[in-house]
């Protein structure tokens, strides 16, 4: 028992969170299946236990998921921007000189923007003006990563962060995935319906006593 403890205590909680999800949705595909209800039972509950008794860890999760967010766009901006010179889409930045530390996984929010990117280099493929523009607030114990293109926009949002949905590009877990992910930190990942083209907007806690 100590070893196993041991060992769940130094596995970041995004992993099993991530395992977790993904036998989830194999268990929903077909929930009526006796050998899908018995792996679900069998695993998927433990693993979600086991992550809420990670995040009472804090103390020992610190180093993990305390994170400079300057520090997380500047790697944004090298894979980003060649990304999207492929497809000769501007890629605008807005981001202030300083920036507060942020509850996160640097690698989990990396692969949000990424998917994010991949989603806007689709819809801008016929689009007369290709950009996506990207700034960045911090109020409110909040930091914020505005994420918009200037494609056409959602035809529909309705369950729009849905797994498997009909008609979706590639495997149809892209948002589901990837809002799971920032949830699994303390973050949010939401469509701003009002916004011109398509944006999303990625809020992140700020962490300890800094906000700018």
């Amino acid at each position: 028992m100590g070893r196993i403890l041991r060992f769940l205590q130094k596995t970041p909680r995004t992993v099993l969170t991530s395992a977790a999800i993904l036998i989830a949705v194999i268990v929903l595909v077909d929930w009526r299946n006796p050998v899908n209800a018995y792996f679900g039972f069998l695993y998927v509950f433990p693993m979600l236990l086991v992550g809420t008794i990670l995040s009472w860890w804090q103390l020992s999760l610190i180093a993990v998921f305390c994170t400079i967010l300057t520090e997380i766009l500047d790697e944004a901006r090298i894979v980003l921007e060649p990304y999207c010179a492929e497809s000769d889409i501007e890629v605008t930045w807005d981001i202030p000189g300083s920036l507060p530390s942020v509850w996160a996984d640097r690698h989990g929010l990396l692969n949000v923007l990424l998917n994010l990117a991949k989603n806007s280099r689709r819809a801008l493929e016929g689009a007369h003006l290709k950009r996506i523009d990207l700034s960045v607030t911090a109020e409110h114990r909040i930091a914020s990563i505005r994420f918009c293109d200037t494609g056409p926009g959602l035809p529909s949002v309705e369950n729009l962060f849905e797994p498997l949905q009909k008609g979706a590009d590639a495997t149809g877990l892209g948002l589901f995935l990837s809002r799971a992910f920032m949830r699994s930190f303390g973050g949010d990942l939401r469509y701003d319906a009002g916004a011109p083209g398509c944006c999303f907007v990625i809020e992140l806690a700020i962490a300890g006593n800094e906000e700018e």
